[in-house]
Order: structure tokens, then sequence, then C-alpha cells
């Protein structure tokens, strides 16, 4: 990941010494235009600035001011290889080389080629036979300079040096000479430098920067090479491509960029060397691409600086910075989820003092992308937002000062913050918000992976759940905000937070209601926990108006341990003591143990963990009530006769045992019962008004028991969006459907069945989404799985699908349809009350004293229709003008097959408009069918069967 081109141009600067373009004077020129090499000499501000392609601006220290850029040039600065052209070389020991010579170690040639160009080569016959290599290099005469920074590029990883020490000197009779008196040590640290990457032909060579603590002008330094990575051939090779000696106390040239409100101005330009560049005004500074910055650095004073790709800080080898004091730094990245990294091969460090930094949706911030890079964040004010801080090969640090940082989606791997990075929070604090989730997965939750530590206080905010994966050990505690809740994940996230959680945002009195704040889902064996979480607070000075820290917290209990002895709610009761009805319960276990809930209990949440299963079973005349907004996933015991009672959040179903169809799960509203794709729930619901029965698993078969009975006590909703489900009990037994006089709206895209099912109540079903099916079989009892419902109103709706099965029979009172009624099925409706005409239905009958609406559509019915006794067509829908206009060829009602003989029967016509509207039969053309049409009387009417 190295940019040759970037790197060729960024050392042009050394050789502008012999450019004659030099601008001089502090005119002011309105708009400039640079088309030669040029170097600045004192400060100067401009309007329009372009400096045109090819070209190098050298800002040499000095200050430049402008209010727009344009053109594809370099500005540059002095700080530079300092290697490069004046000086000279020497290759002291050995004195031959292999491949190449001397000089291409400084030819600023970057690219790795297997040749004898660009690279320096040794070959020994044996270990270490040409070692030490000895290189020395002559700043010249007069020109001392302080080297407190290099960088050593090599070929393939295996030829790489491994041990070495950088010398420097004044004495003229140490330079070329193998002796090392008269020089000095200035770095003797490298003894072990491993596991090089190596380069590709033709590509970048690898490259690593090396700080060394030298602050004295020296004429002559020495590379002393004492040992290779060559450690598996007979023949030894040693390897290098470049060498690079730097000064960084250079003062960096300053680039000021002043954009208008309102006006965007492209930051077209290519940045080498120690540029500074400080972009101010209340405008838009804008890069279209991805943005390298291998030294220097950028300031934001104001205004908006946007960034299309990714912005590379410390790109190869070099040190670069990017400080926000105020307004606002967007990075959309453009590669793979890649758009802010930190240190990616170099040093680089992001500080915000104020503002925003914003990385777009889906896209992550590293620390040290590369082995060997640095990468730090100072959140000194400010905020970062970000889907996750990623501390990669290199080291992460990240310290907060005062500033946010805040999440825009929920990722688990890794977290919000990595847990190999370094996390610091000084005297002004830190703040991780939640507050900014794009995604609603895992209940919109935020993990932190990392250690926290650090002087200051660390505060937790945003309203979404915050999982703490670490030890937060910030001398000042932590805070989290009311209405955010953290949750610790692990026995170490538990003891540290409770060491010293601290709670803002209210005032507690006793009218207060119970809003948690913290949870812990693992065992807590410590029986001092409770007084750990009596030490939670509101905030300076409001500690007194808590009217009982249980109200703070999901779960004060300790985990409860199953063992032979205590396998029933009350002997837990009496062991671990009572838990506060809002608490979160865990009950762990390693061995297969039924629970028994032999006394009423109301709890947050009931979780299970350890190896072993256990199943849930209620005694007769008891209530387990889940009041926790989670999702609780448990197994059932379907043996058990007593209540458990979704209060809150959903209650899914893990697996079933046992046999029995007494036990009751009652719903509230709000609440959601969802068997999860596990089949054999012979189970009776209790829906109350608002609540719901799902199935989010797989289908579960037609020949698995699932459901006993459903009753209704308010209008709640059965959701088919994932998989099949119904009412069909063991053995296909009688099933019930208690609508009273409420309505069950069924919805979704999947089915739900109903199987030999009685269908008490004057209520309604409404099918909104998916497909209400009578359960059918094409061989057996043809009744076997009939279902009645003599009182209730079924409504098919648009788009929507009935399907009622071979043999099978589905009554009901009233029908209206708007959706489809499959005819692939050979089953029969059978209507008591009214039915609305729809789309063709296989078979129909039609009950004594039933209704038929005349709707202008005419019901048609395929196979075999039947009715008996008196039947009403209700023509009350039926405009007056229209049975005129429709004169003797009447409105149809009702086609069936010809076969059907109407005699016996009576059509009684209700509700028209015209008086002396009679029903009639035709014989359809064709004679496979016959309609009942109904018409304005003419005269005498002959009724013709």
């Amino acid at each position: 990941m190295k940019t040759t081109t970037k790197r060729a141009t960024r050392r042009l600067a050394a050789s502008l010494a012999i450019i004659t373009a030099l601008v001089t004077g502090g005119a002011y020129a309105a708009d400039w235009t640079v088309s030669a090499n040029t170097v600045l000499t004192e400060d100067k501000t401009v309007d329009a600035l372009t400096v045109n392609s090819g070209v190098t601006l050298n800002l040499n220290g000095y200050k430049l001011y402008c209010s727009s850029l344009a053109g594809s040039g370099t500005i540059t600065n002095t700080y530079s290889d300092l290697t490069q052209p004046n000086g000279t070389f020497a290759m002291v020991t050995p004195s031959t080389t292999y491949n190449g010579t001397v000089t291409n170690l400084f030819s600023n040639n970057f690219t790795y080629k297997q040749d004898t160009v660009g690279r320096l080569l040794l070959q020994s016959a044996s270990a270490n036979q040409n070692l030490p290599l000895i290189i020395d290099y002559d700043f010249g005469e007069g020109n001392a300079r302080v080297v407190n920074k290099y960088i050593v590029y090599v070929g393939t990883s295996g030829r790489a040096p491994k041990a070495w020490v950088l010398y420097g000197s004044n004495a003229t009779s140490a330079y070329n000479n193998a002796s090392d008196d008269g020089w000095v040590a200035i770095d003797d640290a490298r003894t072990n430098e491993t596991g090089w990457a190596g380069a590709d032909n033709d590509k970048p060579a690898d490259s690593r920067s090396y700080d060394c603590e030298n602050t004295t002008a020296y004429r002559y330094y020495r590379l002393k090479i004492t040992a290779t990575n060559d450690s598996t051939k007979k023949t030894k090779y040693l390897e290098l491509v470049q060498l690079e000696y730097f000064d960084t106390n250079i003062a960096a040239g300053e680039l000021h960029i002043d954009v208008a409100s309102g006006a965007t101005v492209p930051l077209s330009v290519a940045l080498s060397g120690n540029v500074k560049v400080v972009k101010e005004g209340a405008g838009t500074l804008s890069k279209s691409s991805d943005f390298y910055m291998n030294e220097g650095s950028l300031v934001i004073k104001s205004g908006a600086v946007t960034i299309n790709g990714r912005i590379l800080i410390g790109y190869e080898a070099g040190t670069a910075a990017v400080q926000i004091d105020d307004g606002t730094l967007t990075i959309n990245g453009n590669q793979s989820n890649q758009a802010l990294i930190i240190g990616n091969k170099g040093t680089g460090v992001l500080t915000i003092n104020g503002g925003t930094v914003t990385v777009a949706s889906g896209k992550d911030t590293y620390l040290g992308y590369v082995n060997g890079s640095d990468g730090t964040l100072n959140l000194n004010g400010g905020t970062l937002t970000t889907r996750r801080i990623i501390e990669n090969n290199g080291s992460g640090v990240v310290n907060f000062n005062g500033g946010t940082l805040k999440a825009n989606a929920t990722v688990q791997q890794n977290g919000l913050i990595n847990a190999s990075a370094v996390v610091n929070v000084g005297e002004g604090g830190g703040t991780i918000d939640s507050g900014n989730l794009s995604d609603a997965t895992s209940d919109n939750r935020v993990f932190v992976a990392a250690d926290i530590g650090g002087t200051g206080a660390i505060r937790f905010k945003g309203g979404k759940t915050i999982n703490i994966e670490g030890a937060v050990n910030c001398t000042g505690g932590a805070i989290v905000e009311l209405g955010t809740k953290l949750v610790a994940a692990n026995e170490t996230a538990k003891t540290s937070l409770l060491a010293g959680l601290a709670v803002d945002g209210i005032t507690y009195t006793e009218d207060t209601p119970d809003i948690p704040v913290f949870q812990y889902t693992s065992d807590l064996t410590d029986p001092d926990d409770r007084a750990h979480v009596s030490f939670l607070n509101c905030g300076e000075g409001t500690a007194a108006e808590i009217s009982g820290a249980q109200i703070l917290v999901d779960f004060v209990a300790p985990a409860w341990e199953l063992d032979a002895d205590h396998l029933t709610w009350s002997s837990l009761v009496e062991k671990y003591g009572a838990p506060a009805e809002d608490a979160t319960v865990i009950i762990k276990s390693d061995t297969a143990y039924t629970l028994t809930i032999d006394q009423d209990a109301t709890i947050g949440e009931l979780v299970f963990t350890g190896s072993g299963s256990v199943t849930l079973a209620v005694n007769s005349g008891c209530t387990l009530a889940k009041t926790g907004s989670g999702t609780a996933l448990w197994s059932l015991d379907n043996a058990s006769t007593g209540t458990i009672s979704v209060n809150a959040g959903t209650l899914k179903v893990n697996s079933v045992t046992g046999t029995g169809t007494s036990q009751t799960i009652r719903v509230k509203g709000g609440a959601t019962f969802d068997l999860n794709g596990v089949g054999d729930v012979t189970v009776n619901v209790i829906l109350e008004e608002g609540a719901f029965f799902v199935n989010t698993g797989s289908d579960i078969g037609t020949d698995t028991a699932q459901t006993v009975s459903i009753t209704l006590e308010g209008n709640a909703t059965v959701s088919t969006t994932s998989g099949d489900f119904g009412l069909i009990g063991p053995s296909f037994g009688e099933t019930a459907l208690y609508l009273g006089a409420y309505t069950l709206t069924i919805s979704g895209s999947k089915t739900f069945r109903l199987c030999k099912t009685t269908i008490t109540g004057a209520g309604t079903i409404n099918v909104v989404g998916g497909i209400l099916t009578q359960r059918g079989t094409s061989y057996g009892d043809a009744g076997k799985q009939s279902s009645t419902g003599a009182d209730c109103t079924l409504v098919i709706g648009s788009g929507t699908t009935l399907t009622i099965g071979a043999c099978q029979t589905l009554t009901v009172k009233n029908f209206t349809n708007t959706g489809t009624i499959n005819t692939s099925q050979n089953g029969t409706l059978t209507v008591t009350g009214t039915l609305t005409p729809g789309n063709a239905i296989k078979n129909l009958t039609l009950a004594n004293g039933s209704t038929v609406k005349a709707t202008g559509a005419a019901q048609t019915v395929s196979t075999t229709f039947s009715a008996t006794g008196a039947i009403t067509v209700d023509a009350s829908e039926i405009d007056a003008q229209d049975l005129k206009d429709a004169g003797e060829t009447g409105i149809d009602v009702l086609t069936v097959p010809v076969a059907f003989n109407p005699s016996g029967v009576t059509w009684n016509v209700a509700g028209a408009a015209i008086a002396g509207t009679r029903a009639k039969w035709r014989t359809d053309a064709g004679g496979a069918t016959k309609t009942l049409y109904i018409a304005k009387s003419t005269g005498t009417m002959m009724i013709v069967y």
C-alpha cells in the first residue's frame, strides 16, 4: 500500500535548491498560477492558487494563504530526504557487492526489482561471511545535519536486515574506516527486526521508520548491519532497496485555505513533506478520492472538510496528524469497510478538540493498520461518530479528555472499541454515546470490548443498551445517564462497574418509575453484590433522594444454581432470597433438570445458562410473570398446568418436553409469544388487547401438534411472517378458538392453519396477510379436520388466500372475500349467516336462513353448491337506477353448477330499492351453469327452476 509517485514527488524538494524561480517579496497577488518549480522565501497571500500538473511548490517553512485551490501539482516543504543529492557514500565492508552499488541506496528508487538496478544485494557462501555490512554517508564539509529519523526499505522478507546500529560522527578519520573509533551510537536498539512483509517484483518495497533521540548535528552517519533474516539457506543474502535520513525538527510550511460560506474548494493538489494545511472559513474543502498523509498535518479551524474516499494519516513511514478545533470532517470511504485509518504504515494522530468527525455508515476507523504502525485518537472535545474502532496489527490508543465517541451501527464483532486497543480517560472525562444507531439489530445494542482506564470519569449515554465486555477501571468512576442501560458481560466488567457506578439524569423519589440502568447476565457469586448495588447514586447531591437501589438495576439477586435439592422456585427463593419484580434472574445448571414454579413469581427476565438443559414447569394455580422488555428463550413442559404470563418483551420457545394440554401462556398487550419453529407445543394461549402470537422459526409441519387453543381477551394479532403454524392438537384432536366479541388479525406472508377447530363467539377473523387454511387430507374421515364457527365473521382481505383442504369443511356465520379462495383443494365453505360475494370458490353450502348479498358481482361456485330452507338475497347495495338499467336480464348474484336443483329452497329478496324485485334463475349459455339474479318486476312473475 505505497505510492511510489507520491514518494518521489515528495523528494523533489531537495532538488529545488538549484531552482532559480524563487518567490521574493510580500506583495499581495489576487491570483497566482505556479507553472514552474518554485520555492517560497517569505509568507505570501493570494486569492486563487493554482499549482500546475508536474510542478512543485516548496513552502520552505513559510505560510501561504489562499481562498481557492486548483491544479494537480505538488505542494511540499523542506522537510525531506536529507541524503539526496549532495552527500557522498562509501561501502566500508565488504568492499564489493553481489549486485548493485551503494549509490543505489540513495537513488530514490523505491520499487523492488529483481535485477541489478535499484537495490544492493550481498551474497555469502556461509552465514555472516560478508557481515558486518558498513555503509557511511557524508553530508559534506560545513553541512552537518541532525538526523533523528531514518527509514529502511527492503525487498524480500528473508533478505531483510535483522540487527544493526546507527552511528554519527564529526571525525573525518572515522569516515570510510572499518573501526568504530570516533563514532557515537545514536540508535543501538535494533537487535531483532523480524517479520518483514517483503515485496513482489516491480512493486513498492517494504519499509520501516525508526526514530532516534539525537539532537547533535553530525557530518558523517554510519549504518552497521550485523545480522540478517536469511537463516534457512546455505547461501546467505542481505538485500536493501533504499535508505533515508531525516531531520524532523524543520518547521512545517503552512498552507491556509480560507473558504467562503457556501463555496466548495477541491483539495486537488498532492501534499508532500512536512506541510501543515489549515482549513478556515465557513465553506467546504473537499477531496474526491483517498487523502494520503505521510507527513505533515491538517488543522480544521472552521467550516467543513469532506473526503469522498479514505483518509490515511501516517500513510507510509512518516508521522502525520489531523486536528479538528471546530467545524466538521466527513469521511465517506470508498473501499470495503475502510474510511478512517490512523497510522497506516507510519504514525498517525487524530486530535478532536471540538466540532465533529463523522465516518460514513457501515465504515470503520482503524488504529495502527499495518504491523509496526502507531495510531492515536485524542478525544479532547467534540464527537467522533463511527461504526467501530479497530486496533489492527499495529498499536492503537484512544485518549478521552472531554470528547465523545458515538456509535452509528450495532456491531458485536470487535465492538465499538476493539479489545486490543488501549483506552485512557483523562481528567476531562469522556463519553460513549449509543444514541445514533442506524440499524435495529440486537435491540440496538452497542458492544464495548476494550478495557477502559485513566484518571477521569467515563460517561455512557444515548438511550440504548451498551454491553461492557472489558474492565472499567477509571479513577473517576463510570456514569450512566438515565435511559441508557449497561450490561456487564462478565465478572470482570461487573466488578469494575459496581465499584464506582453512578447514575445521572434524575433525582429518584418514591414516585420515580422503575428504569433499569445496569444489568449483569452471568453468575453473581459475591454475597455482597446487593450492597455494591446500593452504592449506585444519581449524581452529586442527589443520592439521599434514592428510594431503594433496586429500581436502578435489572438484577440484584445472585445467580441461582440448580441442584438436586433446589429444583423448585420456593426452594431457590429460600436459598437465595426473593428477587426484585423487575430483576433478571439467571438459572445455571450443568445437568438436565426440570425447574418447577410452585408459587407465584414476577420477574423481569429469566435466563438459563450452563451446559445442562433446564425445562420449565408451572404448577396448577401458579403464575410465572415475565415483565422485562427483552427476549427470553425457555424450554416448556407440556405437562404443566399453571400459567406463564408474558407481560412485556418476547417469550420464545427453545424446546418442549412432556405431554399434556393444560399449560397456559397469557400474553399481555405489546408482548409476544413466539413458537420459534418448535413443534408439539400443546399450550393454551390467551391473548389480551394488543398481544402478538408468532412463529419466527421455520415452518411447523401439518402433522405436528402446535397449539390447543387461542382465547381472545381483546383484539390481538397472529403473525406468520417467518413460518407456518396454527391450531393443531395432538393426534388431530379438538382445538378451540375463543373469539368472544374481539378481532383476531392474521398478518404476514405464510400460513396459519385451523384443524378441527371450534370457533366460538361473535368476533371476527380478519386475514390481512398470508394464508388461512382449514387443514385437509386426501384420505381418511372426510370430517376429521372440519372446523366450525356458528357465530363468527371471516374476512379474507385483498392479497390474501383462504384454503379449505380436501374433504374438509369450514363453517362460519358471515363471510367476506376480497382476496382469493384456493380452488385447487376440494373443501367446502358453509355460511350460516351472510355471504358477501368475492372470487370463485369450489364448494359452497348456504344454510337455512342465510343471506347472499347482491353487490353487482356474482359469487361463482365451480363444483358443488347446496342450499336448504329459506335464503335471503340482500339487495340493499343495488341502486334503483342500476335495477332499471339491468332490465329483464337483471343483476347476477350467484353462479352455480347446472346440476344444482333449487326446488324446495325459497329465495327472498330484501332491501331492494324498487318494490317487487324478485330473484330468478337462468341456465347459462353452454348449459354448464345456472345463475341466480334479481330483476325488478314487470308484471306477473313466474319463477322457473
